[in-house]
Protein backbone atom coordinates (compact mmCIF):
# COMPACT_ATOMS: atom_id res chain seq x y z
CA UNK A 1 0.00 0.00 0.00
CA UNK A 2 1.45 3.59 -0.88
CA UNK A 3 2.25 5.57 2.11
CA UNK A 4 -0.07 8.35 3.68
CA UNK A 5 -0.25 10.73 5.37
CA UNK A 6 -2.90 11.93 7.97
CA UNK A 7 -4.99 14.77 6.89
CA UNK A 8 -5.54 17.96 8.63
CA UNK A 9 -8.06 20.54 9.82
CA UNK A 10 -6.53 22.37 7.59
CA UNK A 11 -6.21 20.46 4.82
CA UNK A 12 -10.04 19.85 5.26
CA UNK A 13 -10.81 23.21 5.55
CA UNK A 14 -8.93 23.68 1.94
CA UNK A 15 -10.99 20.88 0.40
CA UNK A 16 -13.85 22.41 1.16
CA UNK A 17 -12.72 25.70 -0.32
CA UNK A 18 -11.71 24.00 -3.29
CA UNK A 19 -14.91 22.14 -3.88
CA UNK A 20 -17.33 24.96 -2.48
CA UNK A 21 -18.82 23.01 -0.54
CA UNK A 22 -18.86 21.59 3.29
CA UNK A 23 -17.96 17.99 3.80
CA UNK A 24 -20.13 15.54 5.56
CA UNK A 25 -19.06 13.79 8.84
CA UNK A 26 -19.13 10.42 7.35
CA UNK A 27 -16.60 11.55 4.09
CA UNK A 28 -14.30 13.57 6.87
CA UNK A 29 -14.09 10.03 9.26
CA UNK A 30 -13.00 7.84 6.01
CA UNK A 31 -10.42 10.70 4.65
CA UNK A 32 -9.12 11.08 8.43
CA UNK A 33 -8.90 7.00 8.66
CA UNK A 34 -7.90 5.93 5.41
CA UNK A 35 -7.02 8.78 3.06
CA UNK A 36 -8.37 7.06 -0.07
CA UNK A 37 -9.56 3.41 -0.34
CA UNK A 38 -6.44 0.60 -0.82
CA UNK A 39 -6.63 -0.93 -4.01
CA UNK A 40 -6.71 -4.32 -2.55
CA UNK A 41 -11.05 -3.68 -2.79
CA UNK A 42 -11.24 -3.79 -6.57
CA UNK A 43 -12.73 -0.11 -6.67
CA UNK A 44 -10.70 2.92 -7.01
CA UNK A 45 -12.78 5.18 -4.32
CA UNK A 46 -11.37 9.02 -4.29
CA UNK A 47 -10.31 10.25 -1.86
CA UNK A 48 -6.53 12.26 -0.17
CA UNK A 49 -3.18 9.73 -0.13
CA UNK A 50 -0.33 12.57 0.74
CA UNK A 51 1.00 15.83 -0.56
CA UNK A 52 -0.68 18.97 -1.42
CA UNK A 53 -4.45 18.90 -1.13
CA UNK A 54 -5.27 20.61 -4.94
CA UNK A 55 -3.63 17.55 -6.49
CA UNK A 56 -5.88 14.84 -4.84
CA UNK A 57 -8.23 12.13 -6.66
CA UNK A 58 -11.26 13.48 -4.78
CA UNK A 59 -10.20 17.54 -6.01
CA UNK A 60 -9.00 16.44 -9.36
CA UNK A 61 -12.04 14.49 -10.50
CA UNK A 62 -14.60 16.96 -9.05
CA UNK A 63 -13.59 19.86 -10.79
CA UNK A 64 -12.94 17.91 -14.26
CA UNK A 65 -16.29 16.21 -14.22
CA UNK A 66 -17.92 19.48 -13.08
CA UNK A 67 -16.31 21.20 -16.52
CA UNK A 68 -17.92 18.50 -18.61
CA UNK A 69 -21.66 18.84 -16.11
CA UNK A 70 -21.41 22.18 -15.34
CA UNK A 71 -24.61 23.52 -12.96
CA UNK A 72 -25.21 19.42 -12.53
CA UNK A 73 -22.38 18.54 -10.48
CA UNK A 74 -21.78 21.72 -8.51
CA UNK A 75 -22.96 20.37 -5.19
CA UNK A 76 -21.74 16.63 -5.15
CA UNK A 77 -18.43 15.48 -5.31
CA UNK A 78 -17.19 12.83 -7.02
CA UNK A 79 -16.55 9.59 -5.32
CA UNK A 80 -15.92 7.15 -8.15
CA UNK A 81 -15.78 6.55 -11.80
CA UNK A 82 -16.69 3.28 -13.00
CA UNK A 83 -15.28 3.53 -15.99
CA UNK A 84 -17.44 3.74 -18.11
CA UNK A 85 -18.51 7.78 -17.74
CA UNK A 86 -20.97 6.91 -14.93
CA UNK A 87 -20.21 8.53 -11.26
CA UNK A 88 -21.19 7.83 -7.74
CA UNK A 89 -21.06 11.19 -5.98
CA UNK A 90 -22.02 12.01 -2.39
CA UNK A 91 -23.13 15.37 -0.99
CA UNK A 92 -22.73 17.37 2.04
CA UNK A 93 -25.25 15.35 3.61
CA UNK A 94 -22.94 11.76 3.21
CA UNK A 95 -26.13 10.45 0.52
CA UNK A 96 -24.86 8.75 -2.37
CA UNK A 97 -25.93 8.86 -6.10
CA UNK A 98 -25.41 7.14 -8.98
CA UNK A 99 -24.84 9.53 -12.31
CA UNK A 100 -25.70 7.97 -15.72
CA UNK A 101 -23.30 10.21 -17.70
CA UNK A 102 -25.56 9.08 -20.87
CA UNK A 103 -29.11 10.12 -19.11
CA UNK A 104 -27.67 12.88 -16.72
CA UNK A 105 -29.33 12.09 -14.29
CA UNK A 106 -29.30 11.62 -10.61
CA UNK A 107 -30.53 8.30 -8.95
CA UNK A 108 -30.43 7.66 -5.19
CA UNK A 109 -27.75 5.10 -4.39
CA UNK A 110 -27.01 4.81 -0.30
CA UNK A 111 -28.43 7.48 2.69
CA UNK A 112 -25.12 6.95 3.64
CA UNK A 113 -21.28 6.85 2.66
CA UNK A 114 -20.50 4.13 5.21
CA UNK A 115 -23.08 2.18 3.63
CA UNK A 116 -21.47 2.52 0.29
CA UNK A 117 -18.29 1.63 1.85
CA UNK A 118 -19.85 -1.54 3.22
CA UNK A 119 -21.13 -2.61 0.05
CA UNK A 120 -17.96 -1.99 -2.05
CA UNK A 121 -15.50 -4.17 1.28
CA UNK A 122 -18.21 -6.47 1.31
CA UNK A 123 -17.85 -7.34 -2.57
CA UNK A 124 -14.16 -7.50 -2.32
CA UNK A 125 -14.12 -10.21 -0.02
Amino acid sequence: MLPRETITDEQLIELEALLNMKLGSQLIDYLKQYGKLPLEYERDVNGYRQGDVKECSLVRETMRERTFYPNVLDKYIVIENDGFGNLYLIDSGDNMYFFNHETKLLEDLHKSFNAYLEEIIKGSN
